[in-house]
């Protein structure tokens, strides 16, 4: 296999790890940093988390059931959206609050994907929706152009690239996960709960994450990630 082909198949992979560095940053000023999003986002860590392990301090309360339950399929509706975009059920774990704290690139980002409607109330569903939603538009336009250079039997061309770049306003694209779904363990290290918000801190594998969340007629739904230690 010469260079260019071994850049062809290493250069999505590189830029998938590069964006989930990058989307992890939460405020940061640089317009990298578009939207808030947890490193599992990307799928780094995206797989079915049915195991459970928490921490002796934490009580075993409905609250605390209920909120590890909600967690534990966020991460199976983000595994497999990272694999497929479907995106359908995520508002039944996200949730749109002030929590979030987006930033003013953040919801600029939400706006060039979604609109400015969809910007004004943006939380953390939004900026989600919104992610996935930019991954998607690049991911189908590049697997579109792998396709029509391997039936002219030539390489994705330069321009071809740029093109796709330019359609995604500059953002470079990443391809879908193709690796089979794995199981997550979620070490959960602790769960504050005060009458309808939960503060959760737990470790993904890939990094500690602390999470709100916020409870919603009788459910909990996830208002915000934002990794404390990257580990992975």
């Amino acid at each position: 296999m010469n260079m260019k082909k071994i850049l062809l198949f290493t250069l999505p992979i590189l830029v998938l790890l590069l964006f989930a560095l990058v989307f992890a940053l939460p405020n940061s000023s640089s317009t990298k940093a578009m939207l808030r999003v947890p490193d599992i986002s990307l799928g780094r860590v995206a797989g079915f988390a049915d195991h459970i392990k928490a921490a002796p301090g934490i009580a075993e309360t409905s609250d605390a059931r209920e909120i590890i339950a909600v967690v534990n399929r966020a991460y199976d509706l983000m595994g497999t959206a990272a694999r497929t975009f479907d995106v359908s059920d995520f508002p039944s774990v996200f949730i749109d609050t002030p929590d979030a704290n987006l930033s003013r690139s953040q919801k600029k980002a939400i706006e060039q994907i979604l609109g400015v409607e969809a910007a004004e109330g943006a939380g953390y569903l939004t900026c989600m929706l919104a992610y996935y939603g930019a991954w998607e538009k690049g991911a189908t336009q590049l697997e579109a152009a792998i396709l029509k250079a391997k039936a002219e039997n030539r390489e994705i061309t330069a321009d071809e690239l740029k093109a796709i770049i330019n359609a995604n306003h500059g953002r470079v694209p990443a391809p879908r996960r193709e690796d089979p779904m794995y199981k997550t363990p979620l070490e959960f290290r602790s769960i504050d709960v005060k009458e309808d918000k939960a503060l959760v801190v737990y470790d993904d594998g890939a990094a500690l994450q602390e999470m709100i969340l916020v409870k919603s007629g009788e459910q909990w739904f996830i208002a915000s990630i934002k990794p404390i230690w990257v580990h992975f």
